[in-house]
Order: structure tokens, then sequence, then C-alpha cells
């Protein structure tokens, strides 16, 4: 049974619960969705499509669910649980196909990801790629040509196997906004079939997605010969043309179009070198798409057009593909791509226990499955960590936990570490093959991540160097340095340096020589406020690396009631390496950071991961002495000093409570008595507080969305938590800045 015969209610009652089920190209989506534009999006875009349920273990779990933000309807994109974008109500359904754009553009692997447009030619020789940025008129030719009779592999993303450089089709929505809405309209009235209508207001004008056809359905999966590539350029009143373009532009052009070019390294190297070599490049020049879609079918009708690209079109290709046993005429996807079973059985939407009530805004409330799904996240919670830990022989779990366990770890961003952890002590043969998938993409993503950090830490070395400086290194940055051998897995998406006040001068001066700069929009009162009531300089990204670098002169913002200097901090520290200028904290002040950055900065979305870091440091087995990165020998965890540290700064609040959360979220474990004595307080009454509670509500995933209402809540005071102190709001810069930067992502 196809999509588009099931009823709006169905698709949006299965929509709701388990999810549907769609493969684009090589990868399986789940598609999950209370709200009811979206079932109307997917029943009107993709009803070609098999109506079945979501298998278990997909490529990308994709949801969008309602929200508020500044008093306004809006809608949040996830991605495998963890919340990518937020949109407002108006591009619901836009909201749907960009995010699943995204997991192209940066979740993909195993293929080289372009942005481009790309359509098989009438005569079925093979795929022509049309690269371009975004408003070169890619979609609009691209839904021409598909409207005309041509399959079009996709409108955004030309995927390429790295082994045999084919191109796969996706089978994909077409996206068209203001202008190219209204021609595509107009010129294809009768085939032309939409989704529901958004509005942009940059630039102003409608949005919609464009239903893919019949025959564009049929070959996602397939596998296609790339021709040439065609740079679309439009020109006023000027008739189709070829224009050569040098293939040394064409490299330089499309490795700064790869979506995932940096990310695959050598491999994505090789793969545009041979395609560039392979495959000629074009100029295509046209006015009108209607005119450039005649103008290449008579080329490919008259032989012209193959003749025109075997004047330089070589045999690397198609040798590539005979040595892999592919015929160029058949399309049929190579045996190595198939990497996941095929799709569960159909289920009806009867099998879901979901609850529908509709408003009369035509969003959807679900009800009957939060309990079950929160009583899933936490047994997927706790096999986690007894992973982690080495405690739990994970070989015996079902396919279905599996799928419960990469939901939870993607959310608490310790994928990687479960990956690492998994293949450091078993064959990977023993993983089910579709978690074996998403383990493998999110150890290979680990591997660039330690790349870009170790590059990035190269070049920040020359910094310190060059202005007589010893930064210390923080938290990931730090742990990744000392060779913790738990942090192996571990992803760092920023690099966190501390200096004393008086070097922060020389320090910002050289970065800015090397190309680092803060952000564009960031006015001088901005910066002032950052310097007078913040804890960091304004965040620092290099402009072509974009890694953030914050260089903080504290632990705490000066506005913070607990805010205390560093000077002995840095004393305390510990030199990496003879030759480096990098430092990093004793292992009781590395503790005691990670606990006050939690506390008191309100990050708890990452509650989870950073209490399971402070549960590593604890760990003497986890730990060398004196965090040493050469060590190998462990060293007893001094609880006193960090009971008398926290004492001389007054934070045996903050302490308390983020050990006792560590202790239920991750298993922390603490001295008998630790917390009594640090506080005179008892375990149960600090965990009957109402900061503790609300810390706690704010850690964990809660219901289908992972994020309830409740849940968002208490994010939101958390990050307001604590309140500044009474100097600050005395000043005008509290009142111009500190609402600028209370915002909620």
């Amino acid at each position: 049974m196809k999509i588009s015969e099931c009823s709006n209610s169905e698709v949006a009652s299965i929509l709701a619960g388990v999810g549907i089920g769609i493969r684009f190209g090589p990868y399986e989506y789940r598609i999950q969705s209370p709200i009811n534009d979206i079932a109307i999006a997917v029943r009107t875009l993709y009803g070609d499509r098999e109506f079945r349920t979501a298998v278990e273990c997909p490529d990308f779990r994709v949801r969008v669910d309602p929200g508020w933000h500044k008093a306004s309807r809006c809608v949040y994109a996830s991605v495998n649980g963890q919340i990518w974008k937020r949109w407002p109500k108006r591009l619901t359904v836009g909201a749907l196909e960009w995010v699943c754009n995204w997991c192209f553009f940066r979740g993909t692997a195993g293929k080289f990801a372009l942005h481009a447009a790309s359509a098989e030619v009438p005569s079925g020789k093979g795929a022509i790629v049309f690269p371009g940025l975004s408003g070169a008129g890619k979609s609009t030719l691209a839904a021409t040509l598909m409207l005309s009779g041509w399959r079009l592999l996709s409108d955004e993303v030309a995927l390429f196997d790295l082994q045999d450089h084919s191109l796969t089709g996706l089978g994909r929505s077409t996206v068209l906004k203001g202008e190219s809405l209204k021609l595509i309209r107009d010129f294809f009235p009768e085939k032309a079939i939409f989704g529901p209508v958004g509005r942009m207001l940059e630039p102003p004008g409608p949005v919609a997605h464009l239903r893919p056809t019949t025959e564009t359905t049929e070959i996602s999966g397939q596998t296609f010969l790339p021709l040439a590539f065609c740079f679309p350029e439009r020109q006023l009143n000027t008739s189709p043309r070829l224009e050569p373009f040098e293939a040394g532009l064409c490299f330089s052009t499309l490795s700064q179009l790869g979506l995932n070019y940096r990310f695959l390294g050598p491999d994505g190297f090789e793969t545009l070198l041979t395609l560039t070599k392979a495959c000629p490049a074009f100029r295509l020049v046209y006015s009108d798409a209607t005119d450039a879609e005649r103008f290449l079918r008579e080329l490919d009708s008259e032989g012209d057009l193959q003749n025109k690209l075997s004047e330089s079109l070589s045999t690397t290709l198609q040798q590539s593909r005979l040595s892999l046993d592919i015929d160029p005429k058949s399309n049929k996807q190579p045996p190595t791509q198939a990497k996941r079973p095929a799709p569960q059985t159909q289920q009806t939407p009867s099998s879901s226990s979901t609850h529908i009530e509709r408003d009369d805004t035509g969003w959807v409330s679900v009800t009957g499955q939060g309990k079950a799904a929160s009583a899933s996240l936490d047994s997927g919670r706790h096999h986690l960590f007894a992973i982690l830990r080495g405690e739990f022989d994970w070989t015996a779990l079902t396919l279905a936990e599996w799928d419960t366990l990469l939901l939870v770890a993607n959310h608490f961003e310790l994928a990687s570490q479960l990956a690492t952890s998994c293949y450091s002590r078993h064959d990977a043969m023993d993983i089910p093959a579709p978690a074996r998938v998403a383990l493998e993409h999110a150890q290979q993503a680990v591997t660039f991540n330690h790349k870009l950090h170790n590059f990035e830490l190269q070049c920040l070395q020359r910094i310190a160097k060059a202005s007589h400086t010893q930064p210390v290194l923080l938290k990931g940055a730090a742990y990744l340095a000392c060779r913790h051998p738990w942090a192996q897995g571990r992803k760092t998406n920023d690099i966190d340096l501390l200096l004393e006040p008086n070097a922060l001068n020389a320090f910002e001066r050289f970065l800015q020589m090397e190309g680092y700069e803060p952000d564009s929009e960031l006015t001088a009162s901005d910066r002032r406020y950052y310097r007078k009531w913040l804890h960091e300089l304004p965040p620092y990204k290099h402009s072509y690396r974009k890694i953030e670098v914050d260089v903080h002169f504290r632990l705490l913002p000066v506005s913070d009631p607990r805010s205390f200097p560093t000077d002995k901090w840095i004393e305390r520290s510990h030199r990496v390496a003879d030759d480096s200028p990098f430092r990093v904290l004793d292992r009781v002040d590395q503790v005691l950071h990670a606990i006050v950055n939690l506390g008191h900065t309100g990050e708890f979305r990452r509650a989870v991961r950073d209490t399971w870091d402070i549960s590593n440091l604890l760990n003497p087995e986890n730990c060398g002495p004196d965090n040493s990165p050469a060590a190998t020998a462990s060293v007893v965890f001094d609880w006193a000093e960090l009971q008398h540290r926290t004492k001389q700064l007054r934070l045996q609040k903050t302490v308390s409570k983020i050990l006792l959360l560590g202790e239920e979220l991750v298993g922390l474990s603490l001295p008998e008595h630790f917390i009594e004595d640090l506080t005179g307080k008892s375990n149960a009454r600090i965990r009957s507080s109402t900061v503790y509670r609300t810390m706690k509500t704010a850690s964990l995933p809660d219901g289908p969305t992972l994020r309830s209402r409740k849940r968002y809540h208490a994010l939101w005071a958390m990050e307001h938590f604590p309140l500044p102190k009474l100097s600050t709001w005395l000043d005008p810069l509290t009142w111009t800045k500190r609402f600028h930067f209370m915002t909620d992502e």
C-alpha cells in the first residue's frame, strides 16, 4: 500500500507514533512528527512510497516537533535525538525537508556529497551534474528537467560512491522559492504538485516543495554514470550554450562545494581528482530554464551531447565500473552498497497505541506513549553506562534495544565513546549490521574531530609562543592533551583556554594576526560586556576553519556571585610537555572546574556527558598522576583536597548537587559521608531541594520528543541560574546587552 492511498489521519497517526520509514537513496530515514502539516506534506510529496513503519536502527531519525520561542509558535527539528535547529511555524514543512537535506550535507558516510543537482539524460547514457551555490538556479533547472521527462537524481545533493564514483538517485522533493515557484507553476500547471506553502522573510516570498515524479521516485537508490559537470549561469536575453570550464578551476570550485570534502580527507581528494579528470566541465549559460532543457535534450537526441562530452571524457569511470561488475545501462545498485537488511514488512497504523488529538490550528497532541518512552530511554541510559564501564555484555542486546541505545548515546553526545568502547572489547562483527553502520560513522566523525582539534592546537601553539603566553587547556582540550583513556572517543566542539588577565591583550592581538576573528555582528558594546561581566573574550573563529576558540580570564562570569580569580589555579597547573607552551589544570582543579562549569553556566543539555567526564576524572584507573600525559600508573584521587578547595571558594552547594546528580545519572562513585561532611546536610535533603530536582529534570530526555515542556522549562531555568549579583544589574551594559545573550536555542 502506498502512502497516497492512506488517509491523512492514518499518516498522522503513524508519524506521531513509531514513525514512517522512507528510504532516500542509500539511507534509511525514520520520520516522526505530531504536526498535521507534516503529515499532509509526507502524504503529498512522498505518496508513491510504500506506507510502512520505520525500521529499527535507521541511518537518520528525524523529528519535527512544535514549540514556543519568545511568545511565538515554532518547530524544533532534531536528528538522531539531537536538536538541530529551530524555525518559525510558517516554515514547518520546510523544516522537515531541510533537516533531511542536512543529513546528506553532514551525516553521509561512504559517499562524497556535492552541493549540486543531477539528472539522467533522456537517452539513458548517464547523468549530468549541475553544481552551484544556493541561488545559482539549480533547483529551478532541476524542476524543469524533471517535469519535462528527465529522471532527477536530486536537486540539492549529488552523492558519489567512493569506490566506483557512480551517482546515486535520491528521489527527494525539490524546494522552490519566490519567482522560481511561480515560474514552475506557470509552465507546468498540471504536472507540478506542491506540498503546503510556507513564507520566507529573507528574501520575502513563498516557499514550497515540489513532489518528485514517479520516474524520479523509482530510481531512488539506483546508480548512474556521471557524464559531465555543467555549472548553471543565468544571463538575460541569451541563447543557451555550453562553454568549456577549465579543469583546475573545476577542481577548486568543486572542493568548495563538497559538503563533506574535508570530512573524508584523502578519500574525498582522490574521488574529486578522479571525477575532474574523467568528466568534462562546462558552463551552461542560459536565460530561461525551459530553453536550457530543450537545448540539452536536442543535443542528447541528436548525439551531439555525447559527442561533445566524448571529446574530453576519459575511460576512467567506465573502467572503475567494469572492475566492480556494474553495467552503466542497468542502473542497478552494486551489492557493495547494500549496507543494511531490507526494510521490515509493512505494518498497519493500528499497531500503534498512540492517541491523536487535533486542535483548531492543525497541530496534534500525542498521549499514551510518554511513560513507556521514558522507561525505554532510562533503560537505554543504564545500558549505555554499563557498556562504557565494561560491566555489560552488549552482544546480548536485541536490535530494538540497540535502537534505543543509539538514540540515547547520540542525544548525550556519547555515540563516539560508545563506538570506541565496543570496538576495543569485541569484534565489530558481533554488532548487528544496522547498529554497526551507525557506530562506524560515529567513530569516523570523532577521528575527523580529533584531526581538526590537533591542527587547531598547532596553530594556537604558534600564537602562544609568539605572544609569550602559556595558555591552560580546559575541559575537552585538556582531557585529550592528557591522553586519558576514557577520552579517546570524546568529541570536542571548541577549544577552551585560560589565560592570566594581563596576557589577554597580547594573545588576542596575535589571534587576529593569524586570521581569527569574533562574530562580525558583535558591537563594541558587546565586547565591553564580555570583558566586564563575563569570564571570556568574545568567541573567536578562524575565517576558514570555523572552530570556536574561547579565551577565558576567569572560570565563572564576573557577574556570578561565586566568581573567583584564577591565579592560584594557574600556579597549580602543569605543562603538557617540555616543548609545549600549553598547560593543564591539576586533577582536583579539573574536577572542580567541570563541576562549576556545569552548575553555573546552565549547559544541562550536556549534563550527562559532563558528569561522565567527572566520574572518569575521579576514577584513579582512568587518569595518570598529576595529569602527566605519558604516565600510566594510577593514583588515588585526593577527596580531602577537593573538599578544602570547595570550602575556600564557597562552592559547597554547587559541588554537592553536581556530584549527587552524577551519582544518579552515570553511577558516579562517592566516598561515604563525603557530601554530609562537605555541607552538613544529608544526601536525601539535598536531592529534595527545588534546584536539584530542576537540574535532574533538565538533564534527562523526557517522552517521545526527548524534550518535553517540563524539561524545556527546566532547561530555561538552569540557563538563568544563579541570578547575577546586584551590581551587574545596576550597570547600563546589563540592560542593553544581557537580554541579547539570553536566547534559547
